[in-house]
């Protein structure tokens, strides 16, 4: 586990001179995670301060054993795109450009930097390097494409996540109209079929379990998803409020 550089507690508090805070918490994050699994985050972004702050990483990491791990953090691709991310954050705090006091990073260095360019930018800290490449070897994540690894949902023995659903909202819709218009119907059957293509039946199962079981013990709920599944939410949660919700829907009764 790399520690965030400027951000981070421990850099927070060098960063105000507060060493021995910087000390019992690293202590602290030894405790917790175990020496073999914690690094000094050391970065480069041709910062000042974050120059001073590597220095004091590392002569706490030498002090208590905590080696130092070479990262870079990345907002955008290349380093061109500098001035279009500024661009997008003014638009998302509704600053403008002009404005001297506008929200930015502190350089041109965010973007995501080759290995040589690490090198050079880390020359100092040649460690840290081989540090970050260790860590990368200890990660084995293999993500099985084309697959889904969604929980199963308990149905009656002899029935299908799928029919199961059917079932609750058939039994929803009976429950809310006396006769329903056949283009609930069809409805309410054009989502069930988009949900079983999807394979996301037990998915829905899960979702009206634990809602259910909100609803009858009094704990208050909210839901929110996708407008496509309007209808068939609205059958089987049966809740007023999202029958509230809903009723801009033309296939929504209140």
């Amino acid at each position: 586990m790399p520690l965030p550089s400027l951000n981070g507690e421990i850099e927070n508090a060098l960063l105000e001179g507060n060493e021995v805070a910087a000390r019992e918490t690293a202590k602290l994050f030894l405790q917790i995670f175990g020496r073999e699994n914690l690094y000094f985050s050391i970065q480069n972004h041709s910062i000042d301060r974050e120059q001073a702050l590597n220095r004091q990483l590392n002569s706490l990491g030498k002090e208590l054993d905590i080696k130092l791990a070479a990262t870079n953090q990345v907002h955008y691709l290349d380093r061109e795109d500098a001035f279009s991310h500024e661009c997008l954050l003014a638009i998302k705090n509704g600053e403008k450009l002009q404005d001297d006091d506008r929200t930015r990073l502190e350089s041109d260095q965010y973007y995501l930097k080759t290995g040589d360019e690490m090198v050079e930018y880390i020359s100092e800290y040649p460690e840290s390097l081989e540090n970050t490449l260790h860590i990368a070897e200890r990660c084995n994540v293999v993500l099985e494409l084309n697959k889904q690894h969604l929980p199963k949902y308990p149905v009656e023995s002899g029935s299908t996540a799928d029919e199961y659903l059917e079932r609750i909202c058939l039994e929803g819709m009976k429950k809310r109209f006396s006769s329903p218009k056949e283009e609930y119907f069809n409805r309410l059957q054009y989502e069930l079929a988009v949900i079983k293509r999807m394979k996301f039946s037990d998915y829905f199962l899960i979702v009206w379990d634990f809602m259910k079981y909100a609803r009858d013990h009094q704990i208050l709920t909210g839901l929110d998803g996708v407008r496509p599944q309007v209808h068939l939410s609205h059958m089987y949660f049966r809740s007023p409020m999202w029958t509230r919700l809903n009723t801009s829907s033309s296939l929504s009764a209140s």
